[in-house]
């Protein structure tokens, strides 16, 4: 798809005249659905404070991102202990968790133009992937977020860091309330969520060259 707003606009209107269109599935946490990913934890976190400086992110998001994740980590957020236990429908128990990403689609984000992924066999046809991040210390957490920016491959294996692909339900709880964002959206803090996966519940539109 194209950058330029304009060109984008063209590929849409051609896209649409060609009946370019599939149907994809969708997240649900709670009420809300999602197209790309839910973050709980740590994420969340900077999500909420990120949202709190509209002004500064229009202008410069990824640093803005970036500054508050930095901060949140060293002043602000919780991370010494596991916040929350992750419950998968097949009876895997994840525990020590202290942010997770339920996606629908990889990369997860971007830096400029360079995609960070965390769960790469995500995608819009599939059922959820889910990644729990359990470092509590600085140096994992920096070794994670390398391995996401420049491997191209996800998280990999590490004691840092649970991946499963093909997760059609789960849900988080923890003692005491967690926040939790998605598709970018800060949703509040709650001790249990629950996420499922609706399979071909929504048609999109393909962009043509």
């Amino acid at each position: 798809v194209a950058n330029d707003a304009v060109e984008a606009t063209g590929q849409l209107l051609a896209s649409l005249e060609r009946e370019s269109y599939r149907r994809v599935g969708l997240g649900k946490v709670a009420d809300r659905f999602f197209l790309f990913h839910c973050g709980v934890g740590f994420d969340a976190a900077v999500v909420e404070r990120v949202e709190a400086r509209r002004s500064l992110k229009r202008i410069a998001p990824h640093p803005v991102f970036a500054a508050t994740a930095f901060d949140s980590w060293l002043r602000t957020y919780d991370h010494r202990a596991g916040r929350f236990v992750v419950e998968l429908d097949d009876g895997t128990t994840i525990t020590g968790g202290t942010m997770a990403i339920v996606a629908k689609t990889s990369p997860y984000t971007f830096v400029g133009s360079r995609p960070i992924v965390v769960t790469p066999r995500a995608g819009l046809t599939t059922p959820l992937s889910l990644a729990v991040l359990k470092a509590h210390r600085a140096a994992p957490m920096l070794g994670l977020a390398a391995r996401a920016i420049i491997g191209q491959h996800g998280m990999g294996r590490s004691h840092a860091a649970v991946v499963r692909d093909g997760v059609e339900g789960l849900t988080i709880t923890a003692a005491d309330p967690i926040p939790h964002q998605a598709d970018g959206e800060y949703l509040g803090e709650a001790t249990s969520l629950r996420f499922e996966h609706h399979p071909d519940c929504l048609t999109i539109v393909l962009p043509t060259a």
